[in-house]
């Protein structure tokens, strides 16, 4: 197992170097090298890219947790992420994802009602979903654990204690549910802040893609997404629509609604 974690840090800074030459404007640019370096320097202090550092869900509910020894040891890993890679690496995503989202969004606006609705998204890192539902006509806001500086879209927080008030938003967003450290504290937190009726957007990337299978930094890992869903349906959501999607990932966009009695 040693020698498998070696080689695969050793083909992780290859292969950002191998990209890095391959784009003449970034390989002149000191912060890229920069970042290369420091994403070499961490994958040599600790792996959580193998197979190997994933756990079967005991309760057998058909999704498997990354194998953090402590909840600390999950919030270092995950807030490292913008640092390591750098903000470029959101640059195309930034604007790709901002107009697909946004078609997205438009086409749930018969059920949902966008217009002034209280929104928060869950994982938003520089606020591209935020600006989705802004555009939407929305009150919106991100929260992720490292919303890197200057962001006026986007607060420092985490989705597993979460800072407002119970029953003050309209309609949660997130595709960062792969990136949880225990779904049963974020889905009760999810109960405890939305309106009773209140929306749930999720988007769930499909593991049979290749996507998010044993990735670097997600934490939470499904055979099929609607083995996710379930987790959310057995907490008082009902499910008023799902659709494949193809970008960022292969996925499905999936529209529920918290129960007024939940």
């Amino acid at each position: 197992m040693t020698e498998f974690i070696s080689v695969h840090r050793k083909t992780r800074f290859l292969n950002g170097l191998r990209k890095l030459i391959r784009q003449p404007a970034r390989f002149l640019d000191p912060h890229t090298w920069n970042c290369l370096l420091h994403l070499n320097r961490y994958l040599n202090s600790v792996d959580y890219s193998s197979s190997a550092s994933w756990l079967e869900n005991h309760k057998g509910e058909g999704v498997k947790r990354k194998g953090y020894l402590r909840y600390e040891d999950y919030l270092r890993h995950q807030k490292s992420k913008l640092d390591v890679k750098g903000k470029y690496y959101l640059t195309e995503y930034d604007r790709l994802f901002h107009d697909e989202l946004l078609r997205r969004l438009q086409k749930l606006d018969d059920r949902v009602s966008f217009h002034g609705k209280t929104v928060l998204c869950l994982g938003a890192r520089l606020g591209t979903e935020v600006r989705s539902f802004i555009d939407m006509g929305c009150f919106a806001v991100g929260l992720d654990l490292n919303p890197g500086t200057e962001n006026k879209f986007v607060v420092f927080g985490d989705f597993h204690d979460i800072q407002f008030a119970t029953e003050s938003v309209a309609i949660v967003f997130t595709n960062s549910f792969d990136h949880v450290f225990c779904e049963e504290r974020v889905i009760r937190e999810l109960t405890r802040i939305l309106h009773k009726g209140g929306f749930m957007i999720l988007e769930l990337p499909d593991a049979k893609e290749g996507k998010q299978a044993f990735g670097t930094y997600e934490s939470l890992y499904w055979d099929d997404p609607m083995d996710v869903v379930r987790l959310f349906t057995k907490n008082g959501f009902e499910v008023l629509e799902s659709v494949t999607i193809e970008y960022p990932w292969k996925g499905t966009h999936i529209l529920l609604r918290l129960s007024e009695k939940a």
